[in-house]
């Protein structure tokens, strides 16, 4: 008697298979159900030095085209560690000060040597400051740029 039952397992797996897509669509359907986000709560913009694609230097020849007025230079290169370690942090302040101040990128694998600037580089990173388009300072540095920055932060204020 025994040998005339027949189990058909073929059938079990798909219909796991059906329970589970159809309790993955109830999900999905309640996820879309949720009040849409609003401006304010999007998260903050990526902080990288790609975000700032328009704000990048390629040629030296470019800073006679700057604006009048303060403008920083931030040389750095992407393969340097302490330039990476302070991406975010750099991008972050020149996008909060957007209003107050104006910050160039150079990437010092990416710049083409037309032209000269007036100032002799050494080393990544460094900060410099140009008063209509005229050389003023260099802050040499990955301290030395944080500390330079966080005191325009409190002066500014």
């Amino acid at each position: 008697m025994l040998k005339n039952i027949k189990i058909n397992t073929f059938h079990w797996p798909l219909n796991s298979l059906v329970i589970g897509l159809s309790l993955l669509t109830v999900f999905i359907l309640q996820g879309c159900e949720s009040e849409p986000i609003e401006e304010d709560q999007l998260s903050p913009p990526e902080f990288v030095y790609s975000s700032f694609e328009d704000q990048h230097l390629t040629h030296w020849d470019d800073i006679d085209q700057l604006e009048d007025g303060v403008v920083f230079l931030y040389y750095y290169s992407p393969y340097c560690d302490y330039c990476k370690l302070f991406e975010p942090t750099i991008t972050e302040f020149a996008y909060e000060n957007s209003d107050d101040i104006i910050i160039y990128f150079v990437n010092s694998s990416q710049i083409v040597e037309r032209g000269e600037p007036d100032f002799e580089l050494f080393n990544v990173p460094a900060l410099i400051k140009l008063e209509d388009q005229i050389f003023v300072e260099m802050i040499r540095g990955l301290s030395n740029i944080e500390d330079y920055l966080q005191e325009f932060s409190n002066n500014s204020k």
